[in-house]
């Protein structure tokens, strides 16, 4: 996986609209790019990454990471957690 350069991660924040009051996962989040510039326009952000290391790494900046299959998310988060985005790198 190619971490997000930093204008990527702007603009993929521009166009999900985060800011305070809405909710955002990024299913794979890797080295915290996305995830943290989310987290720093103000919105409440989940993340998912199913490589320990990366996963060592988002608990170390203060993120729960879920440790789930990324494909089966749908099927794996709880019935009751709804994002307003999701926000990932693209492959």
């Amino acid at each position: 996986m190619t971490p997000a350069p930093h204008p990527q991660g702007v603009l993929v924040g521009k166009a999900a609209r985060l800011q305070a009051g809405r909710s955002v996962l990024e299913p794979r989040a890797g080295t915290v790019n996305i995830a943290g510039l989310a987290r720093l326009s103000g919105a409440q952000v989940d993340t998912n990454e199913s490589d320990p290391r990366r996963r060592q790494l988002l608990s170390l900046q203060g993120f729960e990471p879920y440790a789930l299959d990324a494909e089966r998310l749908d099927n794996l988060l709880p019935v009751d957690q709804t994002y307003h985005a999701v926000a990932m790198n693209p492959p």
